[in-house]
């Protein structure tokens, strides 16, 4: 009976501080569940940052590396499609050159791969690559390399800004 009669009581003090004290307790778990869903999402948000330039790296190191002689202009052309600077700048003159004499395939067939670091738009991955150089004529000769590679997120794109041959 207590109870009930404790509800139909007029609002005194005592009931007026026992709702504010339900109110803050009702906004502090708001707060706390929106920055943890800020937290977790920006969590997300590294992993498939993660996830994309471990998917992408290899194509792009592979785009940028791997010419034919025969189809050596649209070779270099898909190449500037995986640069960004400053190895755009650095590699210009070379895409813009010809096919060297005598050498009729150079191919890089990335076969690790591990990412390093993400922060924002930028990364970078070590990956060992199988380099094979194919003369005009004559015997192929392939060498295995150990490579870090930065990179730059370019519209939704990792591109390869930097190569250093760790081999």
């Amino acid at each position: 009976m207590r109870i009930v009669e404790r509800l139909e009581a007029p609002v005194d003090r005592r009931t007026r501080l026992a709702v504010a004290a339900v109110a803050v307790v009702v906004v502090i778990a708001f707060v706390w569940c929106v920055a943890a869903l800020g937290s977790r999402s920006t969590a997300v948000a590294d992993a498939d940052a993660r996830t994309d330039l471990a998917d992408q790296a290899p194509v792009a190191v592979a785009t940028v590396f791997t010419v034919h002689a025969a189809t050596w202009r649209s070779d270099r052309a898909a190449a500037r499609g995986h640069l960004a600077e400053p190895l755009a700048t650095t590699l210009a003159p070379a895409l813009a050159s010809g096919a060297p004499d005598g050498v009729a395939t150079v191919e890089w067939a990335p076969l690790t791969t591990a990412v390093v670091d993400v922060d924002g738009d930028t990364g970078s991955v070590l990956l060992t690559v199988r380099v094979t150089v194919t003369p005009a004529s004559g015997t192929p000769s392939t060498a295995r390399k150990a490579v870090h590679a930065d990179f730059s997120r370019v519209a939704g794109q990792w591109r390869l800004s930097g190569l250093d041959d760790l081999s």
